[in-house]
């Protein structure tokens, strides 16, 4: 049974209908958890707009593309913005700057790191 809430919002048997904030993310019991490929376009997104990248648009970067020596051709000053944003925006700390390398290599070895950190948090 479908209610009317005050917002204007429908709920099923008391719970907020949450389909439209929830898109692009898989619920688990208690916890919202982003998939994968909401994960790398938002991934894109944060490295255009925290490297301030304004001639490169999120969807031309590659989910394998290596983000250093690549396409991007970022350097260690752009990788230490970088691991600083993913602190800030994701909550993951990246502790030396060879976990640094590893885990930036590109697209898909961030979105993996940062499922990893959450599945074990």
């Amino acid at each position: 049974m479908r209610i009317a809430s005050p917002g204007g919002r429908t709920s099923t048997g008391g719970r907020p209908d949450l389909s439209s904030e929830t898109a692009g993310r898989a619920r688990r019991p208690g916890k919202i958890v982003t998939t994968a490929p909401s994960l790398k376009q938002g991934i894109k997104k944060f490295i255009v707009r925290r490297l301030r990248l304004s001639d490169v648009a999120p969807e031309s970067i590659g989910d394998s593309d290596p983000l250093f020596g690549g396409g991007l051709d970022l350097d260690s000053v752009d990788l230490l913005d970088l691991v600083v944003g993913v602190e800030k925006e994701y909550g993951i700390r990246i502790a030396t700057a060879a976990e640094g390398k590893e885990v930036l290599a590109s697209v898909d070895a961030l979105a993996a790191h940062i499922m990893r950190k959450r599945a074990s948090a």
